[in-house]
């Protein structure tokens, strides 16, 4: 994954990351890359808004210094988000909004920035 990323094959490195069960797998790459949206197609970016949904369910705010930054630049690039996408992530997010400090404050703003979207 790392020669993938150094070779600049950003979207290759997502589709085998993506692929694989191994939700630390992908948070390090998500560390590595930043927010990367704008390199994946829609199939890819599709998936891993469910990969990420399934995080932010399981894990709680264990990655939200992971996830948010990548979800905010997802949704201001306007990558293409299904209704029950949008419906999950609003979901997801919700409990999150309980959480002191910047981890409930961004799960607001992006719950805000995702109900924009499903106009």
């Amino acid at each position: 994954i790392t020669a993938l990323v150094e070779e600049g094959r950003v979207a290759d490195a997502y589709k085998r990351v993506i692929a694989e069960p191994d939700e630390q797998c992908l948070v390090r790459l998500m560390q590595t890359t930043g927010p990367a949206p704008k390199h994946l197609d829609a199939e890819s970016n599709s998936r891993l808004i469910r990969r990420l949904i399934h995080i932010l369910q399981s894990t709680q705010n264990e990655h939200c210094g992971v996830i948010f930054p990548w979800l905010s630049t997802a949704v201001k690039v306007k990558i293409h988000f299904t209704a029950s996408q949008l419906e999950d992530l609003s979901s997801a997010l919700e409990p999150l909004t309980a959480e002191p400090g910047s981890t409930g404050d961004e799960a607001k703003m992006l719950i805000t920035a995702i109900g924009s979207l499903r106009r």
